[in-house]
C-alpha cells in the first residue's frame, strides 16, 4: 500500500512521461526508466527491459543524495556552485 502522495506522485509522472516523444536510448524517458529500474524495488522496470543505471543499483542513501540535489539546486548558478564545491577526479585514478 503507498500513500495518498506517493499515488499523486505516480498519475503526474505517468501523464510527464507520455508526453515525451522521444522513447529510446539517450532520452529522458530512457533515462528516468533507467533511475527507477536502479532503485531498491525498481525490480519490475527491470522486468520491463530496463537495465540500471548502476551495475549493484542504488541505496536508499543514494537515492536520498540525489533527493537533496534535485529539489535543492534549482537554477544554473546553484548547480554550478555544486559542480565547482566538488573535487571529483574524473579520469577513475585515485
Amino acid at each position: 500500500m503507498v500513500s495518498e502522495e506517493c499515488e499523486a506522485v505516480a498519475e503526474d509522472v505517468a501523464v510527464s512521461l507520455e508526453e515525451y516523444d522521444e522513447k529510446g536510448a539517450g532520452s529522458f524517458y530512457f533515462l528516468f526508466w533507467r533511475l527507477l529500474a536502479s532503485m531498491p524495488g525498481g525490480g519490475v522496470a527491470r522486468d520491463l527491459g530496463y537495465e540500471p543505471l548502476l551495475d549493484d543499483g542504488m541505496s536508499w542513501d543514494e537515492v536520498e543524495l540525489l533527493h537533496e540535489v534535485l529539489c535543492n539546486f534549482d537554477d544554473d548558478g546553484a548547480v554550478e556552485y555544486l559542480v565547482s564545491s566538488l573535487s571529483v577526479d574524473v579520469s577513475g585514478s585515485d
